[in-house]
């Protein structure tokens, strides 16, 4: 019996140790919260610009899996140049890197940094680097156009061009992101190579038709948040409610849809869900959708925030769709932006998503420089993390594309919910390649060690099937 009995007792130390250390290293913060922040500054840099030197950033969206991060870069570093003499009306881009291909980002926690493990590269099915440049004419394109310079020298487009904004993975190892330009979901196998795209706009052999209700959105205002639940499903939410019948309606309007897939019959519907209503400031139009993480088979957390005049809102939500009525076929193709708020649609016979608050962001330690939230992910039953996207660190603050650096950072939020609080949350397992468990950082000598870090091995203690080491809890 002692031989027994020893084992699982220092196993409990163990725990109970980790759990007083990330305690001591946790910040408290209002509404009962504890805070941990740390600091993602130490990217590669990417090249030199009119003397301006650029790193990697633009972090859209995040998962954690294993004790690892996995962080998505957007299009890659860009301003408007609508100012410019040779714009003349039109609505251009300066793309200074051209050739940028968004990234996955392997990295884990190591003191107050997040560490790079392991990049990853989007590719084509033909396995060439993706792009972030617009997409063809007839493949949604909204308008937009990318420049090399100011002098109107433009860039062909890209079939293949997109800009990530959303990313998980499935039980059997596939990632999936989501993108705005599009409107696209693209499903990728384990080494970032695309194997499918979901659009409303199919040119190429690897597409798969969406309702042409996607298409419909607001320009740069796709895809921004998807996520995979246990069962293998998929969820995409649109950042902003589409402009169904016209633009005007779509800004005015606070329902979003939310997309489901099931890769394993093909089938799609759609939820409803609406965002906060206008406060100060802050516009119906302001509102957009961050991401989205899913905690079990029905239940989400959403990243809605807003931003103008100094004035700013970053919430996250706890919605399920339990009792949402699902639209599929015909009844997908409803003008449900056109009804404007909850109560009309249900009013309709349509129900949306029931959401509530987790919490406001600004009140729990959310500092203002961060002003865009982009990524979001629950790490477990009673933890979640939030990152910004900082574009770069550029900007072209008078819209002529003469690029200054803004000094925005990248910062990681760790939430830790007060001790009588838990999500319900059941973890989406995945199979992990050799090839991602890197523990080399980038940038040093290879084959360098990294021992797991506290966090990891409360996590790996989490998962174990003893209930004194991690009682079941739901709200």
């Amino acid at each position: 019996m002692k031989l027994f009995i020893r084992p699982i007792s220092f196993f409990t130390l163990l725990l109970f140790a980790c759990s007083l250390f990330a305690q001591q290293n946790a910040t408290p913060v209002k509404q009962g919260f504890r805070l941990k922040k740390y600091k993602f500054d130490e990217m590669p840099v990417l090249g030199t610009y009119n003397g301006l030197v650029v790193r990697e950033g633009g972090v859209s969206g995040i998962i954690y899996q294993n004790g690892t991060f996995f962080l998505l870069s957007d299009r890659g570093p860009n301003a408007d140049v609508t100012a410019s003499i040779a714009a003349k009306g039109k609505s251009p881009l300066l793309f200074p890197f051209p050739k940028y291909a968004p990234k996955v980002w392997q990295a884990s926690l190591e003191g107050d940094k997040l560490q790079v493990m392991h990049k990853n590269t989007i590719k084509r099915p033909d396995n060439t680097a993706a792009t972030g440049l617009p997409l063809g004419l007839n493949q949604g394109n909204s308008g937009e156009m990318a420049w090399s310079d100011t002098l109107g020298t433009q860039i062909p487009y890209d079939a293949w061009g997109l800009d990530a904004e959303g990313l998980t993975r499935d039980p059997k190892g596939d990632w999936w992101i989501c993108e705005e330009y599009g409107t696209s979901i693209w499903q990728l196998d384990a080494h970032f190579r695309v194997k499918k795209r979901y659009t409303p706009f199919p040119t190429q052999p690897q597409d798969v038709p969406l309702d042409q209700v996607w298409g419909k959105r607001r320009p740069n205002r796709g895809f921004e948040g998807i996520t995979c639940t246990p069962n293998g499903k998929i969820y995409a939410l649109l950042q902003s409610p589409a402009a169904i019948p016209d633009d005007k309606t779509g800004q005015q309007s606070r329902l979003h849809r939310l997309l489901e897939i099931d890769p394993a019959t093909g089938k799609t519907r759609t939820f409803v869900y609406e965002h906060a209503v206008s406060q100060g400031n802050i516009r119906n139009q302001d509102w957009k959708i961050g991401d989205i993480a899913a905690i079990n088979n029905q239940e989400f957390l959403v990243l809605e925030h807003a931003e103008r005049k100094k004035e700013s809102a970053k919430n996250v939500y706890k919605i399920s769709i339990r009792t949402a009525t699902a639209l599929s076929g015909s009844s997908n193709l409803q003008p449900v932006e056109l009804y404007l708020d909850g109560a009309t649609l249900v009013s309709k016979g349509i129900i949306p998503v029931e959401k509530h608050l987790v919490a406001d962001l600004t009140k729990i330690g959310w500092e203002r420089d961060h002003d865009k939230p982009e990524g979001l992910t629950v790490m477990n039953d009673s933890t979640f993390a939030v990152i910004n996207d900082n574009d770069f660190g550029i900007d072209a603050p008078k819209n002529d594309g003469n690029l200054v650096g803004t000094g925005k950072t990248t910062r990681l939020y760790v939430f830790t919910l007060p001790t009588d609080q838990r999500l319900g949350y059941l973890p989406t397992e995945s199979k992990m390649p050799a090839s991602m468990i890197s523990r080399s950082p980038v940038g040093t000598a290879t084959g360098m060690a990294v021992l797991p870090t506290v966090r990891f091995w409360m996590e790996y203690f989490s998962r174990m099937p003893f209930t004194f080491l991690r009682p079941y809890r739901t709200r």
